[in-house]
């Protein structure tokens, strides 16, 4: 008889989100278990707001030396009669990629050194908090975190599962024999097509032109079919592979279907050329297949209770569009970890959790209607309702613009109070030596600010200050003297501070005035707070 093991917290599935939440979550008493960790699985289009969390920023040079790395400017969305393209940010570009998941993921267990049991799960006794495995049973004290991704282990053992919309998608892999982007701006001359660029996330219009530098074959490519159809294209290892794929609302894509889509609406930046179909599950296989994925469009119609929380695609999975899924996982998997390690997990915890997970559900739903149904495309009231919102584009572009922009806000850490924890967690107090070199205790003011903590990472400090008439300001003291954005310069020690998730930080006076006096108090003592132990 197999001894019964004991822990306080045990996630299921070492994916994305099971993995950093492993990390970040603070605790000697817990588990991860998955049965395969590291498989192939789709989501190959990295966002920057998946590296927002510095810990995460660190891995970001790791991935550009992985061999499927390619990569990523922005997106590139392309309808019937317009083309709208998101630049990113040049401090988001650095962590923005394409990359295979079964090397991003393995990438990150071998730095994190996860302790991955590769057991799989075969039941759940909820009530008595019970995980049986093919090796053994668990009793879980505390919590039991469901992050296995669309299996949804633990919203299956509820009959917790909401069909949001019938969806199908097909993928392949193709090999990119020739890369032209000068093709780009030909095509959309050449077929008439309106073609603006926007500022992530505020949707403003960005200049363009056929001298606008756009680099579309290191972009994503989603391409409206028709109605209820797209088709994702996205470069891998250095832009010798393509991944194509079509999601349909309407019926479930054939191989002919998929690769009729391919040859109508590939981008002409690219000559492409079949691969050879093989058969089987081996990983040299992975690239050689046609993939499909069927009703794969639904969410766990409760995301939490005492007992367990559902993270990622555990709880829900709306589309595959906008391909901020990993930073959504990530996000969400550093904020519930600094949740559990500063106040637990409580009641009003659950409740609060609950309400915005629900609500972020429900923004992801009514972005990706505007894919499917259209209305915001045809409808004059909504394009008149997008329009006023932007300075000028077809109705598709600033509906794209509003929408893509929002899902983006939605996946990067959160701001106000779980930004805190987001701050916090995975990183090294400092709050008693950054004081004293403030000439302060915590929760002592300075410019009318109170000083509410100081935090190191890797080559940079985050110092928190709290005011009655503003949002939570985190200002950054860097010790890279390579960096290039920059608030203040003292030396080689840069000051800056995060924009708060919406978007800018909103200077005024009062926030000059406060780096003032903390660069009044670097200078002259340098050394001092580069001696300071980050890590």
């Amino acid at each position: 008889m197999k001894t019964m093991r004991e822990v306080d917290y045990l996630i299921v599935g070492a994916g994305m989100s099971g993995t950093v939440l492993h990390h970040f979550l603070q605790s000697d008493s817990k588990v991860i278990l998955d049965p395969s960790p590291g498989g192939f699985k789709i989501g190959e289009s990295i966002t920057p707001e998946h590296f927002h969390h510095p810990v995460m920023r660190e891995l970001g040079p790791l991935c550009r030396e992985l061999p499927s790395y390619s990569p990523k400017v922005g997106t590139t969305f392309i309808s019937g009669d317009s083309v709208a393209s998101f630049p990113l940010p040049a401090f988001g570009a650095e962590v923005s990629m394409h990359v295979a998941r079964e090397e991003l993921e393995p990438l990150m267990h071998r730095e994190w050194k996860t302790p991955i049991l590769r057991e799989r799960v075969i039941d759940i006794v909820l009530p008595e908090k019970i995980v049986k495995t093919d090796q053994g049973e668990f009793h879980v004290r505390k919590q039991i975190f469901d992050c296995s991704g669309p299996a949804m282990v633990v919203a299956r053992k509820c009959s917790n599962i909401q069909k949001l919309w019938p969806v199908w998608a097909r993928w392949a892999y193709l090999d990119i024999e020739q890369v032209n982007n000068e093709k780009f701006m030909q095509d959309i001359t050449k077929r008439d097509l309106s073609y603006l660029r926007y500022d992530v996330p505020t949707g403003v219009v960005l200049p363009s032109g056929e001298d606008d530098g756009w680099e579309a074959s290191s972009s994503t490519i989603l391409t409206e079919i028709e109605q209820g159809k797209w088709l994702w294209q996205i470069p891998l290892f250095h832009k010798t592979m393509l991944s194509v794929g079509l999601v349909s609302r309407h019926a479930k894509p054939t191989d002919e279907d998929l690769f009729s889509a391919i040859e109508a609406h590939q981008s002409p930046i690219y000559d492409l050329k079949r691969r050879k179909i093989s058969e089987g599950d081996g990983e040299s296989s992975n690239f050689d297949r046609v993939w499909s994925r069927s009703g794969f469009a639904v969410k766990a119609e409760t995301s939490a209770t005492m007992d367990y929380v559902l993270l990622g695609d555990a709880c829900a999975f709306a589309d595959p569009i906008y391909s901020v899924g990993t930073a959504l996982a990530v996000n969400k998997a550093i904020e519930l970890a600094g949740i559990i390690n500063e106040e637990g997990w409580s009641a009003a915890a659950c409740e609060r959790w609950c309400s915005e997970y629900d609500t972020l559900i429900q923004r992801a739903v009514e972005a990706f209607e505007l894919w499917y149904n259209g209305d915001v495309l045809r409808d004059n009231a909504a394009a008149k309702a997008v329009n006023e919102s932007f300075l000028t584009g077809t109705a598709f572009q600033v509906g794209i613009a509003q929408h893509y922009s929002r899902m983006l806000m939605d996946a990067g850490e959160r701001d106000g109070t779980h930004r805190r924890h987001a701050v916090e967690a995975g990183r090294k107090p400092l709050t008693d030596r950054v004081g004293r070199l403030l000439g302060l205790e915590a929760d002592q003011t300075i410019a009318g600010w109170t000083f509410v903590g100081a935090y190191g990472g890797s080559a940079e400090l985050q110092i928190r200050f709290e005011h009655p008439d503003k949002p939570m300001l985190v200002s950054v003291v860097s010790f890279d003297p390579e960096i290039t954005r920059y608030y203040r310069r003292v030396g080689e020690i840069s000051l800056s501070f995060l924009n708060l998730r919406e978007g800018p930080y909103p200077m005024d006076d009062g926030v000059g005035a406060l780096f003032d006096e903390i660069e009044r108090c670097v200078q002259g003592s340098e050394s001092a707070w580069k001696d300071l132990p980050l890590d």
